[in-house]
This record gives C-alpha cells, sequence and structure tokens, in this order.
C-alpha cells in the first residue's frame, strides 16, 4: 500500500480553550500533558495543502493517542466530534482542504489527567497522501508509514 506520510509534529500553540487573551505556548507532539492543568485546552495548528493529485490520490488527517479529544476543526469548521475516549480517528479531507489550513484539537483534559492509567505520550498527528488505486478505506494506523510518530 502506498501511503506518504507528512507528521505534524511541531509549530502547535497550546491555549486554554475559550481564554483568547491568554498567551499561547509553543509545543510539541506527542506530548506528555504536565500536572494540574484543569479544564479543556484547544491545540492550533497552521500548515499548507500538500501537492496532490486529486485524480489519483487521496488525503486524509490521521489522529492517533488522541485520547480526550472532544472536538476537531478545520478552518473553523467542525469535522469530527468525539466523545473524548477515542483513541484514533482518521478523516478523509478531499474537499475539506483549502491551500493555508489551521487545523484546531479540543480537548477535554480533567477526564484524561483524573484516569487512573499512567500518561503516556499524547498526540501522534499525521496528513497520509494514499494512491486511489489503493482504495478508498482510510489507513488504519501511522504504522502504515513505517511506525509511529
Amino acid at each position: 500500500m502506498s501511503v506518504h506520510c507528512i507528521r505534524l509534529r511541531g509549530g502547535w500553540e497550546w491555549l486554554a480553550h475559550g481564554n483568547q487573551g491568554e498567551p499561547r505556548q509553543r509545543v510539541n507532539l506527542p506530548m506528555t500533558w504536565p500536572a494540574g492543568i484543569h479544564g479543556p485546552v484547544r491545540l492550533l495548528r497552521s500548515f499548507q495543502k500538500p501537492v496532490i493529485d486529486p485524480a489519483s490520490e487521496v488525503l486524509f488527517l490521521r489522529l492517533d493517542h488522541v485520547a480526550g479529544l472532544r472536538t476537531l476543526l478545520l478552518n473553523d469548521r467542525e469535522i469530527a466530534r468525539t466523545p473524548g475516549d477515542q483513541a484514533s480517528l482518521t478523516v478523509r479531507l478531499d474537499d475539506l482542504i483549502e491551500r493555508r489550513n489551521v487545523l484546531s484539537l479540543e480537548i477535554e483534559l480533567p477526564q484524561l489527567l483524573e484516569s487512573d492509567v499512567p500518561a503516556a505520550p499524547w498526540g501522534s498527528i499525521s496528513l497520509l497522501v494514499r494512491a486511489l488505486g489503493d482504495g478508498d478505506a482510510p489507513p488504519d494506523s501511522l504504522g502504515e508509514c513505517g511506525g509511529v510518530a
């Protein structure tokens, strides 16, 4: 299966959800959430549209290790909503992506931090370009691109 991965590791901005006046902090993914965070947070990342041939390639957004993710927005449009306990998500982006894009992840941390499960690195996120001949089904995991980020 032919999959080209573009990992979205650096360049994330972290801000408290709903508090646009709070200074933004730069983070890289995957990350471990520090103790003492209360309330939901938002992670933002800008990126450009990858060069693909729409006649022969399909573009997906793949998110792994994202427990606590509630809402996924692309360019201020909601493209997915999850119950928060979902660890992975794949979204096909064909008609949703623009030349310049902003991805926004709304995360409910209290649920994450109150868990008895030890904190693991959070957030392996990639754009996946896949040949049309490989089918329309989304890639199963980032493992299809040579391992998890």
